[in-house]
């Protein structure tokens, strides 16, 4: 199979696996969003950040270099099998025993036992990373994406009969704890794969070596994608924080399928190429079509966003609407941002990651406590502003590291970004004339219809030929 037929059918089999999750991921939120009170969303908002930054401490980075590697062997296996096992470990009995001075700083007693059980997805997470990797190095997307998707299906279906028969927020603790479980156990029966308990120090310190910076900024990205959620706990209600959990589930679903398909898919083969040129038309191909499905999306979902959330979870969610298209003009800088950090990945530049993740982190943090201190609203938009300095940094860095010039960046995202601006600006007056006693699920379908049609419009107006060749290539790849 050649590198191009390689990506095309990683990319096919990656996106089936993301569109596929992310959609039972939304027909389970929308089905348990009728069970359970925004408040129960609200505490495992809380817990996330603690989970996420625990599962970015047991890979540690070591995976991405084992993919990158051209030959592994067993013992490299072995060792980050022992490695990860030890430290969830670990890291479980710490989350157990603190989990009472966590409740007690939100001051929410029921918060100690559903971090005990919620951290147990981190054990069973870790146990299951080499066959993952193994899979990775193989290609074989096709195996991964059955399993994700029969283990969500399972997870999701139980969460929904807890939450019927009145199990409140252990219906949404399950869900993970089972999904994780779920993977696991399928990936042992697929991937046969059985630890010779050799720990090599040379292969653990040549792995770490490379997957250190990339750990550090991993684990810092993650703490500034989640923290939001814990300290709006902290500071406002539950039922608000449940609201910005739910907001955040959603406008988050675009941007988790283009990481998952570029890191899955693209990272595997592209760092195994040696033409730097080849990697920049790739990276560069890649984005401009990505931004052409992206960017419209985003922009149709902001003035969407009232009907999206009454339709899909009910009037006792309209308060995530506003919440929500905030969120959707910081999707747009995310994106880009995503892009450009995989490029620096698939270059080997882990500590020019780190150096980004580190210095937004520290930035966005003074704006997330000011922003707090301000009202609900603010932090929100400190969410945005945070992503636009994310991106902005990432395009410095590259632009520094290899001959992808922040004139070349800007070109390929000016286009598409001014196009959904004009789209969405007409969809707005549009929606505005259309009367508003009509169902919420109508005026979503015809919202939906408008936005496509104007987006199109925009495209070939704007961009001419150079838009109707990117639609027609992308609906060549889907064929």
């Amino acid at each position: 199979m050649t590198s191009k037929e390689s990506i095309i059918n990683s990319f096919i089999w990656v996106s089936v696996e993301r569109i596929s999750t992310i959609g039972l991921l939304f027909i389970g939120t929308i089905v348990l969003a009728h069970f359970l009170s925004p408040s129960a969303f609200g505490l495992v908002g809380i817990l996330t950040i603690f989970t996420a930054i625990s599962m970015m401490l047991i890979d540690s980075g070591m995976g991405g270099s084992l993919i990158k590697e051209k030959n592994v062997s067993e013992s490299d296996y072995s060792t980050l099998f022992i490695y990860n096992v030890g430290i969830s470990i670990i890291i479980y009995l710490i989350l157990y025993f603190s989990s009472g001075y966590v409740a007690e700083l939100y001051c929410l007693p029921e918060l100690k036992d559903l971090l005990r059980i919620l951290s147990l997805t981190i054990i069973f997470n870790a146990v299951s990373i080499v066959q993952r990797i193994k899979l990775t190095r193989s290609f074989d997307f096709k195996v991964m994406c059955i399993i994700t998707v029969i283990s969500m299906l399972f997870a999701i279906l139980i969460s929904i009969l807890l939450a019927y028969k009145g199990f409140g927020v252990w219906a949404l603790i399950m869900q993970q704890v089972l999904q994780s479980l779920f993977n696991s156990l399928f990936y042992f029966i697929y991937v046969r794969f059985i630890p010779s308990f050799v720990f090599d120090r040379k292969s653990f310190r040549k792995h770490f070596a490379f997957g250190a910076n990339l750990m550090c900024a991993t684990l810092i990205n993650t703490v500034n994608t989640n923290i939001s959620s814990s300290i709006i706990g902290k500071f406002f209600s539950l039922q608000q924080t449940g609201f910005f959990a739910q907001s955040n589930k959603l406008y988050t679903m675009p941007t988790n399928i283009v990481s998952s398909i570029v890191d899955k898919a693209v990272f595997p083969i592209l760092s195994k190429k040696n033409d730097l040129n080849e990697i920049i038309s790739t990276i560069s191909m890649l984005s401009r079509n990505i931004y052409l499905i992206t960017f419209p999306l985003f922009s149709i979902v902001i003035v969407l966003s009232s009907p999206i959330i009454v339709t899909f979870l009910g009037d006792e969610w309209q308060e995530a609407a506003w919440i929500l298209s905030i969120l959707c003009c910081g999707g747009i800088p995310l994106v880009v941002k995503l892009m450009l950090r995989n490029a620096l990945k698939t270059l080997g530049e882990t500590y020019c990651i780190f150096k980004c993740e580190f210095i937004c982190f520290i930035i966005g943090l003074v704006i997330l406590l000011v922003s707090a201190s301000i009202s609900f609203r603010a932090i929100i938009w400190g969410v945005v502003c945070n992503n636009i300095i994310l991106m902005i940094a990432f395009m410095i860095a590259i632009s520094k590291k290899i001959n992808y010039s922040i004139k070349m960046q800007v070109c390929n995202i000016l286009p598409f970004l001014l196009c959904s601006i004009v789209a969405s600006i007409m969809l707005f007056f549009v929606m505005h004339m259309i009367e508003t006693s009509m169902q919420p699920v109508f005026v979503l379908l015809i919202g939906l219809f408008l936005g496509v049609i104007l987006v199109v419009l925009s495209y070939v107006a704007i961009m001419n030929r150079e838009a109707l060749n990117l639609i027609h290539r992308l609906f060549a790849y889907l064929r």
